[in-house]
């Protein structure tokens, strides 16, 4: 390590990382933890540290959970670098198989460019920012190359994730629909712990034969309690309140409508306790 405290933790990262070793390979456990990590961790303890774990597919949590436990590395790290494929629909199938091991918060997910170049697919940036809201969202993306309407998506959904981050970062979890098993659909539902307020993420892969996307239950609200639901993203049917009962949307649900169909659509609500 260099000795000189006029090193930063970036320039401190970057000698090291010239090790003529895979700094980042999950074979190399030690080397990652001694060389890197835990003297970057001593001399800068309030300096944000993520985890990366390069993976090529779709590889879910029995393959991240063995990786990270072996290697401690959450031991070390406030967030990790589930996969360097950030196709925002392949993401959804990470998110949720990381998400049996651990919590949203820890799960770095980025923004990027369309078409992306796994799979040369392309979405909106509304649809990548929804699943990458999912997690620690991030921008990894040359925003010069953004017209006035991306800037404002952008700026619209930001402001949007910041007030729903807390329960996304630390509330419960309820996998409404899995995005796995060529499912066309997926959702996600995260509660805050008081049950004060719950955010509802929904996905849509492909429509096929005009069938429609399912009512969505939700769940771990308090029954008693009223809940106004204000749109992140999209809308829902016309007949939907704007306040009722947690009981009732946990046994009517959240209707999207007849318009919520496609491809690579999303939408996202925030529902909060009067």
């Amino acid at each position: 390590m260099p000795k000189d405290k006029g090193f930063s933790v970036f320039q401190e990262a970057a000698l090291l990382c010239v090790l003529p070793e895979c700094l980042y390979c999950s074979e190399r456990p030690v080397l990652h933890k001694v060389l890197v990590i835990r003297p970057l961790m001593h001399r800068h303890p309030q300096q944000q540290k993520n985890g990366h774990y390069c993976r090529p597919n779709n590889n879910l949590a029995a393959v991240f959970a063995p990786v990270l436990a072996r290697n401690g590395i959450l031991r070390l790290t406030d967030e990790a670098w589930i996969s360097d494929n950030t196709d925002p629909y392949d993401r959804l199938i990470q998110q949720y198989g990381f998400s049996f091991a651990y919590a949203p918060q820890v799960m770095v997910a980025w923004v990027t460019d369309s078409p992306h170049w796994e799979n040369k697919r392309t979405t909106s940036l509304a649809y990548r920012m929804l699943s990458s809201m999912e997690g620690a969202l991030g921008i990894g993306t040359n925003i010069n190359k953004w017209g006035p309407e991306d800037m404002a998506t952008a700026k619209r959904l930001i402001a949007a994730y910041k007030q729903v981050r807390p329960t996304i970062a630390q509330g419960g979890l309820y996998r409404l629909i899995a995005p796995t098993d060529g499912s066309a659909f997926s959702a996600t539902e995260n509660v805050k712990d008081d049950k004060s307020q719950a955010v509802v993420f929904a996905f849509i892969h492909s429509t096929t034969e005009g069938h429609p996307y399912p009512v969505l239950k939700l769940k771990g609200l308090d029954p008693t309690a009223d809940y106004a639901l204000t749109a992140i993203e999209g809308k829902a049917a016309k007949a939907t309140p704007a306040v009722a009962s947690g009981a009732w949307w946990m046994n009517h649900g959240l209707d999207l409508g007849p318009d919520f169909r496609g491809d690579f659509q999303a939408a996202a609500f925030r529902l909060d306790k009067k």
